[in-house]
């Protein structure tokens, strides 16, 4: 299990590539709803809501830290300071954001929505301490919980992995072909290995077998 206590030699790197990042999120009610009902069946001794939402921002830090972005736009700014909003969804929620942006009438595991995609945003006009919004992430917790159980890992682990998954599109990484794919999968596996080898976490099972159904979705800045 990841821990969601921060590791105070982790937290502030000597040399951090971004600053901490600004992080907000939400519970829907259906997915507090569901959870709840889930949480006694499907994952016993299930972490609590603030105790995911703590370890998901520990995975954004870190995703941030360890990935160098791939949009020209934030490739080459020294220390930024990014926001983001998070929300935990369920299944028919996130069912109906896939349906209307992607055309997929089914639930998936995490949507991506950029605010840096659409309207471009160069370089020059981001000024040096600018909060940058990357724009949001949306998580099912009933796909998440169901994926966990599949794959036989903990929870914490599933949900390590599709906040780290959704920051690297929001930075600029795709799984669109194999070698970007590879790429890709093999940053979480550092990422999430990263969290797990804190202390009080025990390793879990690789990410590097798995196959997600995590997507990018580009939305204009509004």
């Amino acid at each position: 299990m990841i821990s969601s206590e921060p590791d105070p030699e982790r937290s502030t790197p000597q040399q951090p590539t971004s600053q901490r990042p600004q992080i907000s999120i939400s519970w829907t009610p259906a997915a507090k709803a569901e959870y709840s009902r889930l949480g006694t069946d499907a994952v016993p001794a299930s972490p609590t809501r603030a105790a995911l939402n703590a370890l998901a921002k520990r995975a954004i830090f870190q995703t941030l830290q360890d990935a160098p972005p791939k949009m020209e736009a934030l490739a080459n700014l020294e220390n930024p300071a990014f926001s983001l909003d998070v929300s935990f969804v369920g299944d028919s929620e996130i069912q109906e954001l896939n349906s209307q942006h992607r055309g997929k009438n089914k639930p998936t595991d995490v949507l991506s929505f950029s605010q840096l995609e659409g309207e471009w945003m160069p370089f020059g006009e981001f000024e040096k301490g600018e909060e940058i919004l990357l724009g949001d992430l949306i998580i099912s917790i009933e796909t998440a919980v169901r994926q966990a159980a599949e794959l036989k890992h903990d929870l914490t682990h599933e949900i390590a992995f599709l906040a780290a998954h959704g920051v690297l599109h929001l930075i600029g990484y795709d799984h669109d072909t194999a070698s970007r794919r590879r790429a890709m999968f093999a940053l979480q596996d550092e990422i999430v290995a990263t969290l797990e080898s804190a202390p009080k976490v025990t390793k879990e099972t690789s990410v590097k077998t798995r196959k997600t159904t995590s997507q990018k979705t580009s939305v204009a800045a509004a």
